[in-house]
C-alpha cells in the first residue's frame, strides 16, 4: 500500500472504460432477462418460451414486442384493481367487479386503484343515480384523485377518470 496506494487504479483509462462498457452491457442483459421473467409470470400464454426469442424482438423493437408490452401493462393494471372487489362504497354498494373498460380507461387516463378506493370510501361528491340510453343505472363517486361510475345494481365499476 505504501508504494501502490489503494486510491490509485493501476489500469489505464482505456481499460477502465472497457470494463465500464462491459458492465453496462451486462446490466442491460440482466434487465432484459428480468423483464422476460416478469412477462412470463404475468402473461405466460403471450410471451415466447425462450429468452433468446424475447430478446430478438426486444432489440428489434417490433410489433410483437410492443404487443407484449401492452398486454403486460394491461394485466398489471387489471391485477392492481382486484383488491377493490369486495370493498363497499360509502353508500353501501358492494363492489363485485371491475370491467375491462375501466382497465383500458385507467391506462389511457392515468388513474389508479388507490384513487378509486379513495373515491369510493371518502368521496368529495356523490352523484345521483342516472339511467343511460340502454337502461343501465350508474352512480358517480368523485374523490380527490379520481372519479368513478358504479352500477348500483350489479356492483361493477363501469368507468373512471383522473381528477
Amino acid at each position: 500500500p505504501r508504494k501502490n496506494p489503494f486510491t490509485n487504479d493501476p489500469r489505464s483509462q482505456k481499460q477502465i472504460e472497457a470494463y465500464r462498457e462491459k458492465e453496462r452491457g451486462r446490466q442491460k442483459f440482466l434487465d432484459a432477462y428480468r423483464q422476460f421473467e416478469r412477462y412470463r409470470v404475468t402473461i405466460p400464454d403471450d410471451t415466447p418460451k425462450t429468452f433468446n426469442t424475447f430478446l430478438k424482438h426486444k432489440l428489434a423493437d417490433d410489433e410483437k414486442y410492443s404487443e407484449w408490452e401492452r398486454l403486460y401493462r394491461w394485466e398489471n393494471k387489471r391485477l392492481s384493481f382486484q383488491p377493490l372487489v369486495g370493498t363497499q362504497t360509502l353508500t353501501g354498494i358492494k363492489i363485485t367487479g371491475v370491467t375491462s373498460h375501466v382497465v383500458d380507461q385507467a391506462i389511457s387516463r392515468g388513474f389508479t386503484a388507490e384513487g378509486i378506493l379513495d373515491a369510493l370510501q371518502n368521496p368529495a361528491k356523490i352523484g345521483k343515480i342516472k339511467i343511460d340510453n340502454e337502461g343501465r343505472p350508474s352512480i358517480q363517486f368523485i374523490g380527490a384523485k379520481a372519479g368513478i361510475a358504479v352500477n348500483p345494481e350489479s356492483g361493477n365499476i363501469i368507468t373512471g377518470w383522473k381528477k
